[in-house]
């Protein structure tokens, strides 16, 4: 769905992902979203 831009170590939709990370990753976006 969304690609983490700005971190480049994971990307988010289609690939295999640790939880945390996803987690992280899910955070990290939203925050993107709210500030832009």
């Amino acid at each position: 769905a969304a690609a983490a831009a700005g971190s480049g170590v994971f990307q988010y939709g289609g690939k295999m992902i640790d939880g945390p990370i996803l987690k992280h990753a899910e955070a990290t976006i939203r925050r993107a979203g709210a500030h832009s």
